[in-house]
């Protein structure tokens, strides 16, 4: 089951056994292996199944490091087969 918890009332609340942070690969690799246990898992996706502007701007910064990619467009956030980085 999917919840989007932008539809919880405010202050509300989502509980689990086991909260997994982020659908990328390995999450929803570890909430599969997962899904046929007693726990109760959730999996926090700051993205969501379209791509959504607003939740890619969270990549947005200033790389003070090594060069690298432009944070906002290095990684996709979303639910992983759902998204494409083409999108943006």
């Amino acid at each position: 089951m999917f919840r989007d918890s932008t539809d919880l009332n405010n202050g509300g609340l989502i509980t689990a056994d086991i909260c997994i942070v982020g659908a990328g690969i390995a999450g929803i690799a570890l909430a599969r292996e997962l899904m046929d246990t007693k726990a109760e898992v959730v999996v926090l996706e700051s993205g969501t199944f379209d791509p959504d502007s607003e939740a890619q701007s969270l990549n947005s910064g200033e790389n003070a490091g090594l060069p690298y990619f432009d944070l906002e467009n290095a990684r996709t956030r979303g639910i992983r087969g759902h998204q494409s980085r083409l999108a943006y």
